[in-house]
């Protein structure tokens, strides 16, 4: 916490945090950047948009929006749209589907492209429509952070606020 209040906060690295945090720190297998972080950014950064604001995802393919999956296997609707694949991954993080798969030698370095998050979701109406998507985490978080800048101009405009990002 002394480090959000000091003069050497736009300063740290984040190893230098990590050090520091390690070193005053009780327990040796805490990681700031973890399996349960990644999750909590997804129920932030997707479900909450997705469940408060779903008007504001775009049914556009995801091509338009950089969205690369690494497998898709989608019999009822081979070609989704956003709209359609936010659906599924929130019905995924709802009943607690995903899976997130580190691959041996992963580094800091390659981590966004090769940590991989599978969600898989069966529509309980219709066991035949089923859903599993594969994407790295830099497309996962990028669709959480695009709902998120999505979200925040809506509001600013209907508060008339101007964004932090302005």
């Amino acid at each position: 916490m002394q480090l959000l209040y000091s003069d050497k906060r736009d300063t740290m690295t984040i190893g230098q945090f990590y050090d520091r945090f390690s070193a005053t720190h009780q327990s040796r297998r805490f990681r700031p950047f973890n399996e349960g972080v990644v999750l909590s950014f997804m129920y932030l950064g997707l479900l909450f948009a997705r469940e408060n604001w779903p008007d504001l995802v775009p049914d556009d393919a995801l091509p338009r929006w950089n969205i690369l999956p690494v497998r898709l296997a989608i019999g009822k609707c081979p070609q989704p749209t956003l709209k359609y694949l936010v659906r599924r991954l929130r019905n995924s993080l709802v009943h607690g589907t995903p899976t997130i798969t580190v691959p041996v030698g992963t580094t800091t370095e390659n981590m966004a492209k090769a940590v991989t998050l599978t969600f898989k979701d069966t529509n309980p109406k219709d066991t035949a429509d089923t859903f599993e998507a594969e994407l790295t985490m830099e497309d996962t978080f990028h669709i959480a952070k695009m709902l998120h800048s999505t979200v925040v101009a809506d509001v600013a405009d209907r508060y008339e606020v101007t964004t932090p990002c302005a």
